[in-house]
């Protein structure tokens, strides 16, 4: 009896969390795994480590506005499950630049410097 009292207890809280702190609790998780991926050990490890680095000064920010617990405007939430989207594209980015081929970490390294080109002009 005590148990199933407990369990209803959890799943109440469970389907009651605000969504917002759903949603920055999910950017904090990706951070973290973005953080805790292995080191780039080829021609990309300058670029892998300044993405890495960048992503990790966002961690404070979600942490802090998931304490905050202050209701998000439907503008804020859009904005922050785009961010989600891109953390979750830049996660897998760099899990194939550690993992990919040789070919596959010269092709992006190529197109990385031919944009940085195109930026300058």
């Amino acid at each position: 009896m005590h148990n199933s009292i407990v369990f209803g207890f959890l799943i109440n809280m469970v389907l009651t969390e605000d969504p917002n702190s759903e949603l920055l609790s999910g950017l904090v998780d990706s951070v973290k795994e973005i953080s805790m991926s292995p080191e780039c050990r080829n021609v990309c490890k300058k670029m892998h480590g300044n993405l890495v680095r960048r992503i990790k000064l966002l961690s404070p920010l979600f942490e802090e506005l998931k304490d905050n617990n202050e209701e998000l405007s439907e503008e804020e939430t859009k904005g922050f499950e785009l961010l989600r989207t891109a953390l979750d594209s830049a996660k897998e980015l760099l899990k194939l630049v550690v993992e990919g081929s040789k070919v596959y970490q010269v092709l992006i390294f190529v197109l990385s410097v031919w944009l940085q080109g195109s930026k300058e002009k």
